[in-house]
């Protein structure tokens, strides 16, 4: 018999807005002790509830199950205006771990419905995150949402405002589903207003583009992941679509160890709620029955991004860098701790400072910015190696370092800048 192969996908397990929404509870209770209350299982994912419920995190479904002057998270799916009001009116303090991407869809939704179209949100009936997007419609009679869940749906639904109908969808759906239903819906109302950047967001998409590959060069798919999980789920889907059998676990006691006997070839992945350390227990347990040997996908050896750095004028947050500057560091010749973390501040950013960061944070300064983009973008021809300079902007603001953008591009230097609205 062959050896068996446990291919571990990748990219897989937690996203950033996952990461960052477990980092602000573990912060709050760093900083204020326990107990801290979160509004709804701060993520989908049974074995991250049950630690941060023993660290001190206290999970609720209402806002008038806290105390008074107790703390308060929103959780990673997001909350309707009314929680969100409930929550001022208590005078509760409260820090919002919502994942950045549902906030562009309730940001969304607050535009449309003040310009009085009807909103059509796609999405699954009783998820957290749709209850709190369709919770921060405000548009009274002269705009009103509506959910569609699939195709049925899709043929079937009536608007009130045909001709003025705009679409979002909930972040963790399958993609491929979304586009048949969004075609469905176009075919119906041919002035549906879709969002210039798709709503899923490209955690799980990523995760799902894994797998449809995976399914194609293996036998058997094990997800990891919780039940009630929505991105996990629709791994498991899509895998099985695919037309390789998978199964949704938490834990390799979940396994039926039946159904790989005689399999050579088992990928596993996991979902955006899913701790890395669940994936490696049970790609271990799973090699110890087997015999079988890890091959980690896409986990070649490369010095790419330790090439990169980053540069921005006052906007690293606002335009996603968060999450690389806590892995990467922001550069100074001298070491420094983190300031939010020394500042008490509750934050998922964690910033420290040092000689080995990869990121230049340089103010309210766009000149300043592309100089240093000119600069190491001729790291080449004037040291004889690479970088990979990246700036970050708001694209009103361009025009304030013009001249120092028109140079660095005279001077054949290399470099991205990526600007945003």
């Amino acid at each position: 018999m062959d050896k068996v192969i446990i291919n571990l996908a990748n990219p897989r397990g937690f996203c950033a807005g996952v990461d960052r929404a477990i980092d602000i509870v573990n912060r709050a209770l760093e900083v204020y002790g326990r107990p801290v209350y979160v509004k709804h299982e701060v993520v989908h994912n049974r074995f991250v509830v049950k630690d941060l419920e023993d660290r001190g995190a206290v999970f609720v479904e209402e806002i008038h199950e806290i105390p008074d002057d107790s703390i308060v998270i929103f959780s990673a799916h997001g909350v309707s205006s009314k929680v969100e009001i409930e929550t001022n009116l208590r005078g509760l303090q409260f820090h919002d771990a919502t994942c950045p991407l549902v906030t562009k869809v309730h940001m969304e939704v607050i535009k449309h419905a003040r310009a009085e179209r009807d909103i059509i949100l796609i999405g699954h009936e009783g998820h957290p995150e749709v209850e709190g997007t369709m919770g921060r419609h405000t548009g009274g009679d002269a705009s009103k949402i509506y959910l569609v869940q699939d195709e049925i749906d899709a043929k079937s639904i009536e608007i009130e405002q045909p001709d003025n109908v705009a679409l979002v969808t909930q972040t963790t759906l399958s993609v491929d589903d979304t586009k048949a239903i969004i075609s469905q819906l176009k075919n119906r109302f041919p002035n549906l207003k879709t969002p210039k950047n798709d709503d899923i967001c490209y955690a799980t998409q990523n995760r799902q583009d894994a797998v449809k590959q995976l399914a194609l060069e293996n036998e058997f798919m094990i997800v990891v992941g919780s039940k009630n999980s929505s991105n996990s789920n629709r791994l498991k889907e899509l895998s099985d679509r695919c037309g390789c059998e998978a199964i949704l676990i938490d834990e390799f006691n979940d396994l039926d160890l039946e159904k790989i006997k005689n399999i050579n070839k088992i990928a596993i992945t996991a979902g955006a709620s899913a701790p890395e350390d669940r994936v490696q227990e049970i790609a271990q347990a799973l090699k110890d029955f087997t015999g079988g040997v890890i091959n980690e996908i896409g986990k070649e050896d490369s010095d790419l991004s330790n090439r990169i750095v980053t540069f921005s004028p006052d906007v690293t947050v606002s335009t996603s860098l968060g999450g690389w500057v806590n892995q990467k560091q922001i550069y100074n010749r001298v070491k420094r701790t983190d300031i939010f973390h020394d500042e008490k501040v509750v934050s998922a950013q964690k910033w420290h400072v040092s000689p080995d960061g990869q990121h230049f944070e340089l103010g309210i300064a766009e000149n300043n910015l592309f100089l240093a983009l000119g600069a190491a973008g001729l790291s080449k021809k004037m040291f004889g190696s690479s970088l990979i300079p990246i700036g970050t902007i708001y694209d009103t603001f361009i025009s304030r370092g013009l001249d120092a953008l028109n140079y660095a591009v005279y001077q054949d230097a290399r470099f991205l800048l990526i600007a945003t609205q």
